[in-house]
């Protein structure tokens, strides 16, 4: 066994001293249509961002802000000239 407990490979974790983890793992899946995978797109970005700035500043390592910005600029970009998509179409 490792360092840390993560409990059954970390299937269980319980966010331990990041709730804000916790709190938006769940935003994180997607149904299965267009819209909700671009707003699960969004919010995956966002946490992730979070939480490599934290990891990051823990370890003495600077943030790639150039990176993140090009890659978050592109995302909009491809966000804002999608189409707009049906609801549903019938069978």
């Amino acid at each position: 066994m490792g360092l840390y407990d993560t409990w059954h490979d970390g299937r269980l974790w319980n966010g331990g001293r990041y709730p804000r983890v916790l709190e938006e793992l769940p935003r994180a899946f997607a149904h299965y249509d267009q819209d909700d995978i671009w707003r699960v797109l969004l919010v995956t970005m966002d946490l992730f961002r979070w939480l490599v700035r934290e990891t990051a500043e823990r370890l003495g390592y600077l943030y790639p802000t150039l990176s993140d910005g090009q890659a978050t600029g592109l995302v909009g970009r491809l966000l804002s000239a999608k189409t707009p998509t049906d609801t549903h179409k019938g069978a």
